[in-house]
């Protein structure tokens, strides 16, 4: 992912959302989060070790951002810089990612924030692990100019978070 990251810098801002430790028991350094400044800590530690070029952005304690987005524990989106869904993963794949991304890397330089043909959808099984012939042959802007990680909160603007959090918007209802 990091390479990735580094390929489409130009094009594209990689948010990586700190939900939970995927593997708590696994790491006596890293059991499951007591505290937001422990899951803070761990976040440093990632950054620090990885060297990873994404943002870093810290889901709540309770994990309010991660419950929205499906709750899975390895999902990807590809989100327009107009905030439109262009691709989802309920397990990130590479290969699957790339694909989502030249495509939408496409559509934004020919100005268009979508095809401009018919949008229609599209559903696609695979298999975590499965080692394919393609895998074989070869407001967010405040947060991804963060040097460190940021609370999940303060990387979308307050209307953007009140929807994704169900509440209502104060702006939405005195007008």
């Amino acid at each position: 992912m990091d390479e990735m990251a580094r390929e489409f810098a130009d094009k594209a801002h990689f948010v990586f959302v700190y939900v939970r430790e995927a593997h708590p028991d696994d790491d006596p350094d890293h059991r499951a989060h007591r505290s937001i400044e422990q899951k803070f800590q761990h976040a440093h530690e990632l950054l620090e070790k990885w060297k990873t070029p994404r943002t870093i952005v810290v889901d709540p304690l309770d994990g309010d951002v991660h419950r929205q987005y499906s709750g899975l524990p390895n999902m990807s989106y590809v989100i327009s810089h107009t905030g439109k869904l262009l691709f989802k993963a309920s397990w990130t794949l590479v290969r699957d990612l790339q694909l989502a991304l030249e495509e939408a890397v496409a559509l934004s330089d020919k100005g268009v924030d979508r095809s401009p043909g018919n949008p229609y959808y599209k559903e696609m099984v695979s298999y975590a692990g499965f080692m394919g012939p393609a895998r074989r042959a070869t407001s967010i802007g405040a947060a991804v100019q963060a040097a460190s990680p940021i609370p999940a909160r303060d990387a979308m603007p307050d209307e953007q978070w009140q929807e994704l959090m169900g509440e209502k918007s104060e702006l939405s209802t005195s007008g």
